[in-house]
């Protein structure tokens, strides 16, 4: 019965799932399969807040109340939980290169580096420029520019090691101030800042140089992630765009998620070719997807 179900549901994601590359074109995305769930065995009520891998293939999930991450290594076995004593309300995660995640505190101007075992190394207060603050999202560049959203300024900035605030997003971004931001990503493969405000993603250089703007086609998006030049987003769709070209790649209509269960989604990450999670609002369960694509042809 179970495997019945799984292939009916798997019809009706191939019947309303659109695959918009070219069907030449190499490792063109054709469907996504659900292949089972990710638990947090712990004795609290957790939630996922945001997602995150490092280069050495560790899936991060940041957790509130209380404050804490759950880390899996590449062959997704068993969770360990790590406490985050220090953060009293947990907003976003980010790892960069082997030794660096970075976890920013809703509750306070504060932005905490702890290396890939999840000890706490330093803190980065912006109290000294913003004495009030609510910090959402975080990236690190290649060249080790951090990167912060305040809800409060609705901007982005750019932060120093010292605390120090740099370029502002609203300096960035043609046309003033930003309307709504709401997660920010850096994208290792071509170099880019990619920002979510409101429907639009503003993709700029890692320095802040602003280059072009992309729809992400949904009425209420609520996070991205990037993997090579392909940023997949969710909301009330899934969409997949091409960086380096801004065209559309692949799309799951609001009524294709919700018969893969996925009726809220909170974040998305895009794992690896043929690897996605998608975690739920509201939960500790992180639903993982196989990515089928089209082989390269031989010709």
């Amino acid at each position: 019965m179970h495997r019945l179900n799984f292939i009916f549901l798997t019809f009706l994601l191939v019947a309303t799932a659109t695959s918009l590359g070219s069907a030449n074109t190499d490792h063109t995305i054709i469907r996504i399969i659900p292949d089972g769930q990710l638990t947090v065995d712990d004795d609290y009520m957790s939630v996922g807040v945001s997602l995150s891998r490092d280069v050495t293939g560790n899936l991060y999930m940041l957790m509130e109340n209380p404050s804490q991450v759950a880390v899996w290594d590449d062959k997704f076995d068993q969770s360990s939980i790590f406490p985050l004593e220090t953060i009293s309300i947990p907003s976003d995660i980010n790892s960069f290169g082997l030794q660096a995640v970075y976890v920013t505190d809703f509750a306070s101007s504060t932005i905490s580096r702890f290396n890939r075992y999840l000890d706490q190394q330093s803190d980065i207060d912006l109290t000294t420029d913003y004495s009030q603050s609510e910090l959402i999202s975080i990236c690190r560049t290649g060249s080790g520019l951090i990167y912060v959203i305040d809800r409060i300024e609705r901007d982005i900035l750019s932060v120093n090691i010292d605390g120090s605030v740099g370029l502002r997003g609203s300096e960035i971004v043609k046309g003033g101030w930003l309307d709504n931001p709401l997660k920010i990503r850096y994208a290792d493969h071509s170099e880019q800042l990619v920002m979510m405000d409101g429907t639009e993603l503003i993709v700029c250089s890692e320095f802040g140089v602003y280059r072009n703007k992309l729809p992400t086609n949904m009425r209420n998006p609520v996070g991205f992630n990037i993997l090579n030049d392909e940023v997949w987003t969710i909301g009330d769709q899934l969409h997949v765009i091409n960086l380096k070209t801004g065209e559309p790649m692949f799309s799951i209509s609001s009524d294709s998620l919700k018969i893969l269960n996925v009726n809220s989604p909170k974040d998305i990450l895009p794992y690896s070719d043929d690897i996605l999670f998608i975690l739920e609002n509201e939960s500790s369960t992180i639903t993982r997807f196989i990515i089928l694509r089209n082989q390269p042809s031989d010709e």
